[in-house]
């Protein structure tokens, strides 16, 4: 042990600030964006057309160029402001971890039905993102749970109408005497 060495200091989780999380709510964050050339193998002099039919970058030889965008979060979806296009949060698989992290950027990918895209942002703005993320995520779980709720509700609701509506339709006929007395006790007991 010499006189210089250090214990390594272990490093602290970062926590998003809820101001920080609330002025991308109002004003969106700043992100870079690019789909992939799919390993294009000559140079593209222009924009290509993405997964999503948008006009959004172009590659050389495959590799990504990164367009710099702003990122709008909102309950809906996730709103590019280079395309306008909208990702709602249940046409989204995943917002992958950084696969590579640099000082300053971490580099990730939204996996959505359309195809992935691979997005770029400071490291403070993608903690952000994450974390918004997270919570849209619980939202839409939570609405879905609220949804098949309702829906089972409403089913429920429906077959003991419709029950009814068939209860009344028997009496009518044994009233008529369309149906005999043991015939509508019979009927009666399968609906009830």
């Amino acid at each position: 042990m010499g006189l210089f060495r250090r214990k390594k200091k272990e490093p602290e989780e970062y926590k998003v600030p809820e101001e920080r999380i609330q002025n991308i709510l109002e004003n969106g964050v700043p992100v870079e964006v690019a789909i992939g050339t799919h390993g294009a193998d000559e140079i593209v002099a222009g924009s290509m057309m993405g997964t999503t039919g948008k006009l959004i970058a172009m590659g050389n030889y495959g590799k990504l160029i990164y367009k710099p965008t702003i990122l709008f979060m909102t309950e809906e979806g996730m709103r590019f402001q280079l395309t306008g296009e909208i990702f709602r949060y249940t046409d989204i698989y995943s917002l992958d971890a950084p696969y590579n992290v640099g000082m300053i950027n971490a580099e990730f990918k939204l996996v959505t039905t359309s195809g992935e895209i691979s997005l770029r942002a400071t490291n403070p703005n993608y903690m952000a993102i994450r974390e918004l993320f997270g919570r849209f995520v619980a939202l839409c779980e939570q609405r879905m749970a609220e949804d098949e709720a309702a829906a089972e509700k409403q089913e429920e609701k429906d077959k003991a109408e419709s029950d009814m509506d068939r209860l009344i339709r028997l009496g009518e006929l044994h009233e008529r005497g369309l149906l005999s007395d043991e015939e509508f006790t019979e009927a009666k007991k399968k609906l009830i």
